[in-house]
């Protein structure tokens, strides 16, 4: 099962309760990519309100990159060159997550829980090796949209706590999208966190459509405060009812010390068809 509650476009600090495909975390210039997971989703629809509550019974973590991979970030990958890391074993414990929600006048909000494990593991030093540890953390956060004539303002709001973040763990993300009457679209949004500059930057997204609808073409990204980031240009053709084909180029950009920078040399060019039925 996915489940994403986030109102951000691509920077969703509660989406938390999906694992990322370590294969290729990269789903496009904005967005990770990730997998399914076993969850028992319970939802109560009142008067007033929504409440939505999910269990899951065997904890779902990101595993590590392999040696050698792509993903393999460059503190991990000097890390193994000079001392094992053991390979990481998922946790046995449950996970959690609980979510309110409603709407007035033409606001929507939402209160969000999650506790759990951390997506990433913690690496400690035991007896001459690295043995990555997933620890449980909590995590609060708020989000809300609203609606406008042509667009939507959103924003998301998070604190996560836990060993794993130390003193605590702070993100917010605030953004607005329009739709414009001859199809085109734009997306803009900003996002900062408690860590410094490598938490904050922005995403964009600007597309048009031709051809009565079937064709969207645009480009997209996320630039951070470091000066690394990713862009997309991308092509979407719905064929018929069903079908669909994308194609695009993904650009990495920054110094190899920087978040995304450390990745520069994974560009690649895509196309994917679908057929839904």
């Amino acid at each position: 099962m996915m489940l994403r509650w986030g109102t951000g476009d691509g920077i969703n600090p509660m989406d938390i309760l999906n694992p990322r495909d370590h294969l290729n975390p990269v789903a496009g210039a904005r967005t990770d990519s990730r997998l399914p997971a076993t969850m028992v989703q319970t939802v109560y629809a009142g008067d007033f309100f929504t409440a939505e509550a999910v269990f899951i019974p065997f904890a779902e973590v990101n595993e590590l990159p392999e040696q050698g991979s792509p993903w393999e970030n460059r503190s991990l990958n000097e890390l193994r060159r000079n001392v094992p890391v053991e390979s990481e074993n998922k946790p046995d414990g449950t996970e959690g997550a609980a979510r309110i929600y409603t709407t007035y006048n033409g606001w929507d909000a939402a209160l969000l829980y999650y506790g759990g494990y951390a997506d990433e593991p913690l690496l400690k030093y035991r007896n001459g090796s690295i043995l990555p540890v997933y620890e449980r953390i909590k995590a609060y956060g708020f989000n809300f949209a609203k609606g406008l004539s042509n667009g939507t303002l959103r924003g998301e709001l998070a604190h996560k706590e836990g060993s794993f973040y130390g003193s605590g763990y702070t993100i917010g993300v605030i953004g607005f999208d329009r739709n414009f009457d001859n199809d085109g679209y734009l997306n803009i949004q900003l996002f900062t966190d408690s860590e410094g500059k490598e938490g904050r930057g922005f995403t964009y997204e600007a597309s048009d459509k031709y051809f009565n609808g079937d064709l969207k073409s645009g480009f997209r990204g996320t630039h951070y405060g470091d000066d690394s980031g990713g862009f997309e240009v991308f092509s979407e053709y719905y064929y018929a009812d069903g079908f669909t084909l994308k194609s695009g180029i993904m650009l990495i950009y920054g110094k190899p010390s920087t978040v995304w920078g450390q990745y520069s040399d994974n560009d690649y060019v895509y196309t994917e068809f679908k057929f839904s039925f």
